[in-house]
């Protein structure tokens, strides 16, 4: 299976040169909440995954993080 979504955003964002400053104040959202994504340890909303979707231009997909919360559940190998 693919990266994890939040591997899949850590790539992008070394990829793109884009700081966790400038994802996080795209989204309107606090830093901390963006480490967070990046760590696993939380997963986006719906509206935010949606906005990362966008801004990644689809490297980390919406649903991309549905597959993250599916394999963490122990549901998919």
């Amino acid at each position: 299976m693919d990266n994890k979504a939040h591997e899949k955003l850590n790539e992008w964002l070394l990829q793109s040169g884009t700081s966790v400053t400038e994802l996080a104040d795209e989204l309107i959202v606090n830093r901390a909440t963006v480490y967070r994504w990046l760590s696993g340890d939380k997963t986006p909303n719906p509206i935010f995954r949606a906005g990362i979707e966008k801004i990644t231009n689809g490297a980390v997909m919406k649903d991309d993080w549905l597959r993250t919360v599916i394999e963490v559940k122990g549901k998919v190998s």
